[in-house]
C-alpha cells in the first residue's frame, strides 16, 4: 500500500470513529424508547 492509501484510511478512521461513538449513543437512547412504545403498542 502506498503512504497516500495509509494516510486516507488513518484521517477516515478519525472521522468514523466519533461519528459511530454519536451514533450509537443516540441509538442507546432512542433504542429503549422505540421498543417500550412497540411493546405498548403490541398491549
Amino acid at each position: 500500500m502506498s503512504s497516500l492509501t495509509v494516510l486516507l484510511l488513518g484521517l477516515l478512521r478519525k472521522m468514523l470513529i466519533p461519528v459511530l461513538s454519536a451514533a450509537g449513543g443516540a441509538l442507546a437512547m432512542i433504542w429503549p424508547l422505540h421498543m417500550s412504545a412497540f411493546c405498548s403498542g403490541l398491549v
